[in-house]
């Protein structure tokens, strides 16, 4: 009897052991903010960061007054964007963040996150839709 309770304990620290290192293989779109991470999410999505330690959801872009592609400006303008960012504890918040300036990065949980890029860039030719609008972050523990 005792026999078989440690081999059926071997076997299942096996299959744990095997399923630990399946598990990363398996496609799972998941980032890993060691030192630093570039993220791009379309507006409306959302994407997990750090093993499910965070959750960046980019919700709409509020402004976008950057100076178009053709045109002559007396100011480079900014972009300013909502974001929804959840952490480990369930804790959910919205933050404005910026192209440019102060606003550009927010702090979440211990974790630094920056709005690298707002794509499209604004062009005198094209009419940009919200549903167009992608961003890419970077995400710093």
């Amino acid at each position: 009897m005792q026999f078989y309770i440690l081999s059926t304990l071997r076997n299942i620290k096996r299959i744990i052991i095997l399923a630990t290192t399946l598990i990363p293989l398996s496609g799972i779109a998941v980032s890993r903010a060691t030192d630093e991470t570039d993220v791009e999410i379309k507006i409306g999505c959302a994407k997990i960061v750090d093993d499910k330690a965070l959750m960046v959801k980019f919700v709409e872009v509020i402004q976008d007054s950057r100076c178009a592609k053709g045109a002559v400006c007396v100011w480079a303008g900014i972009a300013r964007i909502m974001i929804e960012v959840s952490g480990q504890n369930r804790k959910t918040s919205q933050h404005e963040l910026e192209t440019s300036g102060s606003k550009q990065s927010i702090q979440f949980d211990g974790i630094q996150i920056t709005l690298k890029a707002l794509d499209p860039y604004p062009d005198l030719k094209i009419s940009v839709k919200q549903s167009d609008y992608k961003a890419t972050f970077s995400v710093r523990k």
